[in-house]
């Protein structure tokens, strides 16, 4: 019995050092991609003789878009594999949650979720970025999901929002 649980053990510990190893190897891949990324950038915007202050918020923006997009977007690869009905199930999940703290949508049923869910977008936006700007007819709503909001009017700064707020 004894030798049977040893041998249980090392399997186990097998393959939690496997799947260790296989994340590694994809967030070593994540950040392959954003270097690669952040080189394409700098070579075109380098060809082009883009002043230094541009190239710096493109590259920021860039690592933003990677540090962001496992929070914020539905993997398209992973979604074009999945039935429909899947499909509606992981969005629910990762897009739904943001819904909910939208008083409107707490006590939504699933199925009215569901159906927001297929009609939201993710919209990034950087540092100095506009989103809206005043006086703007509103046809639609955002949230923060992740990071900070500067409201302005009049080009001054007369309020803020931060990750789960919304307008």
């Amino acid at each position: 019995v004894t030798v049977f649980v040893l041998v249980l053990s090392v399997g186990y510990i097998g393959q939690f050092l496997a799947r260790v190893s296989q994340i590694v190897q994809s967030l070593r891949h994540l950040e392959a991609q954003t270097v690669q990324a952040k080189r394409d950038a700098m070579l075109f915007m380098k060809k082009r003789s883009v002043p230094k202050e541009l190239q710096f918020k493109v590259l920021r923006y860039i690592e933003h878009v990677y540090e962001t997009d496992a929070v914020t977007a539905l993997d398209e690869k992973v979604m074009n594999i999945l039935s429909e009905s899947l499909k509606n199930q992981l969005a629910l999940a990762v897009t739904g949650h943001v819904l909910r703290q939208f008083p409107l949508f707490e006590t939504a049923e699933d199925s009215l979720l569901t159906a927001l869910c297929q009609v939201v977008r993710t919209e990034r936006a950087g540092v100095g970025d506009v989103v809206v700007t005043e006086e703007q007819a509103a046809h639609e709503m955002f949230w923060v999901v992740r990071g900070e909001a500067a409201v302005l009017r009049r080009s001054r700064q007369v309020g803020g929002l931060r990750t789960g707020d919304w307008f």
